[in-house]
């Protein structure tokens, strides 16, 4: 599958787990773009750039404006966002992203799953 038409929004302050989501998107998403949106500072955003992103300071505040931040520096047709600390799995991206592709569906989204101690899944309702 192709991921040219793919732009991934990354915010980030900070976070050393960027790394590793940065190389697995790169690793099983080859082609597609990724922005990371940092609240961080330059030394931070220079080790950023050497992994060859695109990388944007944030001038607003909060994770929900720096999507948004995000999204108007995209060019790709499709636009899936990861966060930075490990609590999705690069490969699970694939797995959303693929059915847009696919026609399948016009948006889609993936939620955390938690397990206790006893490996069973913790839920919640919001």
């Amino acid at each position: 599958m192709k991921w040219d038409d793919v732009s991934v929004v990354l915010p980030t302050i900070e976070e050393d787990g960027a790394f590793a989501v940065i190389d697995g998107i790169k690793a099983l998403m080859p082609g597609c773009e990724i922005i990371v949106i940092d609240k961080s500072g330059a030394a931070y955003r220079k080790r950023l750039r050497e992994k060859r992103v695109k990388v944007v300071e944030q001038q607003s505040k909060g994770y929900e404006n720096a999507l948004m931040e995000g999204f108007s520096h995209t060019k790709g047709k499709i636009i899936a966002t990861i966060d930075p600390d490990g609590t999705y799995d690069p490969k699970d991206l694939i797995k959303v992203v693929a059915l847009v592709k696919s026609g399948g569906a016009d948006m889609a989204f993936g939620m955390a799953k938690f397990t206790g101690s006893n490996g069973k899944a913790i839920s919640c309702r919001c």
